[in-house]
């Protein structure tokens, strides 16, 4: 019997509503407190662009490509794309408030750097994880 957890469907479903959850979550309009570095908000882009991170490594390698190299890449570029669109979205939250682009939130630029921290943090350890079993395989061979 197929895991289900490792099923092309499930991947996909759970990708695409995890998306969806971190745009809902940045739609939400409370008075952003500036530009700056506080260590808890840090922390949560990092945590949560890490399972995005996850996510979409476990779908470009199961759905679309075999090759590790490739997956890390697609899932940078189409992570950190996703972090900048985040970002850019937040400027237009509450859109006639006083944001940079008329929202009530500002982009932050720190912000992206913790989304994309936390991708590489996954990438990096699928790659290590990659790397060990392969090095595994081998010695037994």
């Amino acid at each position: 019997m197929r895991d289900i957890f490792n099923s092309r469907i499930f991947i996909r479903l759970s990708l695409i509503l995890y998306m969806i959850v971190i745009f809902t979550l940045s739609s939400l309009t409370f008075k952003d407190t500036g530009s700056g570095f506080m260590l808890n908000d840090k922390l949560i882009h990092f945590t949560e662009y890490a399972i995005l991170g996850f996510l979409l490594m476990k779908y470009f390698s199961i759905n679309r490509f075999k090759d590790i190299n490739i997956s890390s890449f697609l899932t940078f570029i189409t992570g950190a794309l996703y972090a900048a669109s985040d970002e850019i979205h937040q400027g237009f939250v509450g859109y006639f408030g006083t944001g940079i682009f008329g929202g009530l939130r500002d982009p932050d630029p720190l912000d992206f750097l913790a989304d994309v921290a936390g991708i590489s943090f996954i990438i990096l350890i699928f790659l290590l994880m990659h790397r060990r079993m392969l090095l595994k395989t081998n010695l037994q061979e």
